[in-house]
């Protein structure tokens, strides 16, 4: 006796398996989805911790530049008196050789007068002024 199902069965385990795969494949769509919607999570918070980072980089650059700038000011500051040093250093050292020069025409002057006193001073190999011969 023959089941009434029985011509059918083929298109009947044809619809089964279609039916299973659909099943699978929407199931795994909802699995993927829920791994997609994770993995997005993830990255939404690592984007969040990096923009947070960035953040904080571009705060201590500011801070930095600032810095720099107000470190930079000041050694110019500190390079324009240096050379007002300097300056009044060589100036210095030109008025000293010009004093040690006038100093030493001087002394030789002084040396001249008195090695033309002491010549004026001598009689006979004695001494006069009372300076020594030399």
């Amino acid at each position: 006796m023959l089941n009434p199902l029985t011509p059918h069965m083929a298109w009947i385990k044809l619809g089964a398996a279609a039916t299973a795969l659909a099943v699978s494949f929407l199931g795994g769509c909802h699995v993927q989805a829920k791994r997609d919607t994770v993995k997005l999570d993830k990255t939404k918070a690592a984007l969040a911790a990096s923009a947070s980072a960035l953040g904080d980089a571009r705060d201590s650059l500011r801070t930095a530049a600032s810095t720099f700038k107000q470190i930079s000011a000041q050694t110019r500051i500190n390079a324009a008196a240096a050379a007002k040093q300097i300056k009044a250093g060589e100036d210095q050292a030109k008025q000293a050789k010009a004093d040690k020069a006038k100093a030493q025409t001087r002394a030789a002057a002084l040396e001249q007068q008195l090695q033309a006193e002491r010549a004026g001073c001598v009689d006979a190999g004695r001494r006069i002024c009372g300076l020594p011969l030399q």
